[in-house]
């Protein structure tokens, strides 16, 4: 009978034969310990989804203002409460980069105007 290891991300001790067989962890710390890290971790991406479908909204919402091929200040972005952190992707297109975030995307200039793509 081969000794099974915990399943633990920073434990890794051994699962004594006297436990049955289907265990992952050696004790309920590391049970409870890890069941926490997964947890945070799916709270962080659904924060991160809803964050993105935010951008998403206040992007849809300057299109619908500004169009597609006018420039306005970045100030607006941040006055919205833009995250400039999250996006999906970065793409080229007609030799600018393009920040894709879901369905819109923006290319941000050094005097820091904004142009608004729809993807």
């Amino acid at each position: 009978m081969s000794q099974q290891i915990c399943q633990n991300f920073n434990c890794y001790e051994p699962i004594f034969s006297y436990h049955h067989q289907n265990r992952r962890y050696c004790s309920e710390h590391c049970y409870y310990e890890n069941k926490l890290m997964v947890t945070n971790m799916q709270n962080e991406q659904r924060r991160s989804a809803l964050n993105i479908a935010n951008n998403d909204d206040i992007l849809k919402l300057l299109y619908a203002k500004f169009g597609e091929k006018n420039y306005f200040s970045a100030a607006i972005l941040e006055s919205k409460m833009f995250d400039w952190s999250l996006r999906d992707r970065d793409i080229f297109k007609e030799t600018l980069k393009v920040r894709i975030v879901k369905n819109y995307g923006y290319t941000l200039f050094n005097d820091e105007t904004i142009l608004l793509w729809k993807i």
